[in-house]
């Protein structure tokens, strides 16, 4: 195995990593999304229940007006849990992007490498078969010279 393929194999289980490493990034992306969605959802029921307006009847009303205050504390724990949950996702996001990136630049370094090996070994190539045309026409030329030195002498 030559040093280009054992290179470009490294390379692309790097590429196959950061594929991955992008894939995570976008399900933690979709995760803090989807719990902003819930969390304005929340809010929003939050809102349309203490909106409502209370009943008439006092006996009635006074033991409404406990189990609202009661729900909606409810609500509102709900509401907190979700908000400290969504700081989370975001800190895991920002180490997501951050690994997500050093992944990234690994495999960016090593195509990079792998470019420069290819140059190098095609130039390398290059040289050796200039190399072997000069010496065949180094030898056809001897040949040549002899022959007009031959053809001199007769």
């Amino acid at each position: 195995m030559t040093r280009l393929e054992k290179f470009s194999r490294v390379a692309e289980i790097a590429e196959k990593r950061a594929e991955a490493a992008t894939v995570k990034l976008a399900e933690r992306v979709r995760g803090v999304t989807s719990g902003e969605a819930q969390l304005t959802e929340l809010h929003r029921f939050r809102n349309e229940y203490a909106s409502v307006p209370d009943g008439g009847d006092a006996s009635l009303q006074i033991a409404e007006l406990i189990n609202r205050h009661r729900f909606l504390g409810r609500v509102d724990e709900a509401i907190a849990f979700q908000r400290a949950e969504i700081d989370r996702q975001q800190r895991l996001l920002v180490q997501e992007q951050v690994a997500c990136g050093r992944v990234r630049a690994k495999a960016r370094a090593l195509d990079n490498a792998v470019r420069r090996i290819g140059d190098d070994e095609a130039r390398k190539q290059d040289r050796f078969e200039q190399s072997q045309l000069d010496e065949r026409a180094q030898r056809v030329a001897s040949r040549w010279d002899a022959a007009a030195n031959d053809a001199n002498e007769d």
